[in-house]
C-alpha cells in the first residue's frame, strides 16, 4: 500500500507539471516551432529524469517490502498466541523456554554428608588398586592413604575430600581419577552399659534418645532398676554431668523431658 501511493504521488507530480509547461507555452503564444532546440528538449529531460526516478523508488520499495516479508517468516514470534501464523497449539509455553538449561537437584539448597570423625570411607583411585581401600576417619579428623600420608577428611564433603586426594596425587600421578563412597557412618556413638542385654556401643546415622538407645542394647534384663537410670555427658572440658531417667513415670506421661536426645559420646547407666 505505501509503494502504491508514493508511486501516485510521483505521477500526479508529472502530470502536474506537464500541465502547467502546457500551459505558460499556450498563454505565451509560443509553440516547440519558436523554442531554441535546447529549450525543445528541457520537457523530454525532465521526463525521462522523473522516469528513473520512479522506477528506482519502486524497486527499492518492493526490495524493502520483499525483505520485510522475508524477515517475518523467517523469525516469527515464538510463543505469542495471536501473533501472525502463530496458533495456540504451536506457541511454545515461556516456562518451557529455558526447560532443559538447569536440572532438578542444581538449586544447591539440598544437604550434603559431611564426613565425621569415625566414618569409614572407601577410596578408589582408577587403575590404581594398591592405593585403593577402605579408610577411617581418625578421632583427629584425618585419613591416611598411600603416598598422601595424612590429610585432613572431617568437615569436608565427599566430593570436596575426592578433589584434595587428586590434588595430592598429582605428585605422582599423571592424571589422577579418585571416588569418595562413605560406607559406614560412625560420627555418632553412644553407649549402654549395665543391666541391659546387649551392653556396649551403638552407631547411628543420626540422634536417638535414651530410651530408643535403651531399645537398641535388647532392653533391660531381669533385675534392672528401671527408675535409677543414669545418663553421664562428658563436654570437651572434662566436666561431667549427669541426668536421670525414670522409665516409670516416662510410661505414666509424667516427665516426659527427661527422654533426652543423646549427644555422642553419652553414657546410659542401667542399674
Amino acid at each position: 500500500m505505501f509503494a502504491d501511493t508514493a508511486r501516485d504521488r510521483v505521477i500526479g507530480a508529472l502530470v502536474l507539471t506537464a500541465e502547467r509547461e502546457h500551459g505558460s507555452r499556450k498563454m505565451s503564444g509560443k509553440g516547440t516551432r519558436d523554442m531554441t532546440p535546447l529549450q525543445s528538449q528541457r520537457p523530454y529531460r525532465f521526463y525521462i529524469l522523473a522516469g528513473l526516478f520512479l522506477t528506482v523508488w519502486m524497486q527499492q520499495t518492493s526490495l524493502g517490502a520483499s525483505v520485510v516479508m522475508a524477515g517475518q517468516e523467517a523469525l516469527p514470534p515464538v510463543g505469542v498466541v495471536g501473533s501472525p501464523n502463530v496458533t495456540p497449539s504451536d506457541a511454545i509455553p515461556p516456562e518451557d523456554i529455558f526447560a532443559g538449561i538447569f536440572g532438578p537437584g542444581e538449586s544447591g539448597t539440598e544437604p550434603v554428608y559431611v564426613v565425621q570423625p569415625n566414618d569409614v570411607l572407601q577410596v578408589f583411585v582408577y587403575e590404581e588398586p594398591e592405593l585403593s581401600g577402605r579408610v577411617l576417619v581418625r578421632p583427629d579428623g584425618r585419613i591416611s592413604v598411600p603416598l598422601v600420608q595424612d590429610l585432613v577428611a572431617a568437615g569436608l564433603t565427599p566430593a570436596q575430600l575426592k578433589r584434595a586426594l587428586e590434588q595430592r596425587l598429582t605428585q605422582y600421578l599423571a592424571v589422577p581419577n579418585v571416588t569418595v563412597i562413605v560406607e559406614e557412618i560412625r560420627s555418632y556413638r553412644v553407649f549402654v552399659t549395665g543391666q541391659v542385654r546387649e551392653p556396649g556401643g551403638i552407631f547411628s546415622e543420626k540422634p536417638i534418645t535414651v530410651l530408643q538407645a535403651i531399645s537398641t542394647a535388647g532392653g533391660f534384663q531381669e533385675f534392672a532398676r528401671e527408675n535409677d537410670i543414669v545418663v553421664i555427658r562428658s563436654d570437651e572440658h572434662g566436666h561431667v554431668n549427669r541426668f536421670d531417667f525414670d522409665y516409670g513415670k516416662f510410661l505414666k506421661g509424667e516427665d516426659t523431658v527427661q527422654n533426652l536426645v543423646l549427644e555422642s559420646g553419652d553414657v546410659v547407666v542401667v542399674p
